[in-house]
């Protein structure tokens, strides 16, 4: 376990329970040294950048943020993430989202609490696993979301007709997501995968 592209919302602000939930995850993952990547502003991304900064001991974390300058640039001073150590600007939001959701390029995703742009991350990586899968049998990468979505993702797997697991070579049908209630329940589940791999 490398490197755990995060997701959530921008809204939260210091000293929020959000924020702080994803501060005490950013130290967990630095804990582990673990990369992190997401959103490169505010609100959870900045939660999470900030714990990682504060935790590690490199002296130089590597916390990625992917920013969109074109679009976002009238709200980068009042959102500014000084805790990460690398800024990727991406041209526009769909280059973004093609970066932040590649499961090529993340060992696993976590989803905090979000808005729209939260949803479409979540959607984006559903369907990266679900087409991974059904066409070049590459078993999908862990992606741990926080309760906040389970009923979102049961009312689009009743009425969207996707599936939300894959079959293995045993035919068992495993979850494309676990359910996360705390940042504890992220460490347990990442500590296990570590121990075993």
């Amino acid at each position: 376990m490398k490197r755990i592209c995060i997701f959530g919302s921008s809204s939260p602000k210091e000293g929020s329970e959000l924020f702080e939930r994803a501060r005490e995850l950013g130290k967990e993952l630095a804990k582990r040294n673990i990369e992190i990547a997401n959103g490169g502003y505010g609100g959870t991304m900045k939660g999470a950048a900030m714990g990682a900064h504060e935790q590690s001991e490199n002296e130089n974390p590597s916390i990625e943020g992917v920013t969109v300058p074109s679009l976002f640039e009238t709200i980068r001073k009042s959102t500014d993430n000084s805790f990460l150590t690398k800024r990727t600007e991406s041209k526009d939001i769909f280059e973004r989202f093609r970066f932040l959701t590649d499961p090529q390029l993340f060992d696993a995703f976590i989803i905090f609490e979000g808005n729209i742009g939260s949803l479409n991350e979540l959607i984006l990586v559903w369907t990266q696993f679900f087409l991974l899968f059904k066409f070049h049998l590459k078993k999908p990468k862990l992606c741990l979301v926080f309760r906040f979505w389970e009923n979102i993702i049961n009312f689009l797997k009743e009425n969207v007709s996707i599936d939300d697991f894959y079959v293995d070579e045993n035919d068992n049908k495993i979850p494309l997501f676990t359910y996360v209630d705390s940042v504890d329940d992220v460490t347990k589940i990442l500590d296990e995968l570590i121990k075993n791999n």
